[in-house]
């Protein structure tokens, strides 16, 4: 069986000269708030499963202005109906009051079937922030895991997503 192709499917760090990624351009809504929006996330496309690399540390903004970039980019239909999501972290983790909550508020959303988890070893602060992640998840109406690899997290998202699809 071949690899699907990765497809781009969007780009946000702040302050970034190129403003539009790949045919969707950013929202405003990535510029707004108190403060500028700390973070750097990519997306692509490989099959069914949306890869996206998130590198902190992060803020509020960052997560409101990430949750309206995908609203845009749910509603462009550039997603198939049933999609996992892989989420790669690496940096520094640790997080606000502020920012857990606006990190609740965007991952509530998620349309992907099953999402999986991938932390970097060298994530600054994930035992201490591991247990409210947890905590977060465990509210999620779909399954969550959290991995060492891509490899490990792309074959769990792959087996969850061939079960539901053979439903």
């Amino acid at each position: 069986m071949s690899t699907p192709p990765r497809t781009p499917i969007g780009r946000y760090h702040p302050g970034a000269p190129d403003r539009a990624a790949e045919g969707h351009d950013l929202v405003p809504e990535f510029e707004t708030g108190r403060f500028p929006a700390h973070g750097h996330t990519t997306m692509r496309m490989q099959g069914d499963i949306v890869f996206q690399e998130h590198t902190g540390p992060f803020n509020a903004e960052f997560f409101r202005g990430l949750k309206n970039y995908r609203s845009n980019l749910h509603s462009s239909g550039t997603l198939p109906d049933i999609f996992g999501v892989v989420v790669s972290w690496r940096g520094n983790l640790l997080m606000t009051p502020e920012a857990l909550e606006a990190y609740r508020d965007f991952i509530q959303g998620v349309r992907g079937k099953v999402v999986a988890y991938v932390v970097s070893p060298d994530a600054e602060a994930m035992s201490v922030m591991l247990p409210v992640f947890r905590s977060i998840w465990s509210d999620l109406p779909r399954p969550v895991e959290l991995f060492s690899t891509e490899q490990e997290a792309v074959a769990w998202v792959r087996a969850r997503l061939d079960e539901l699809k053979s439903r």
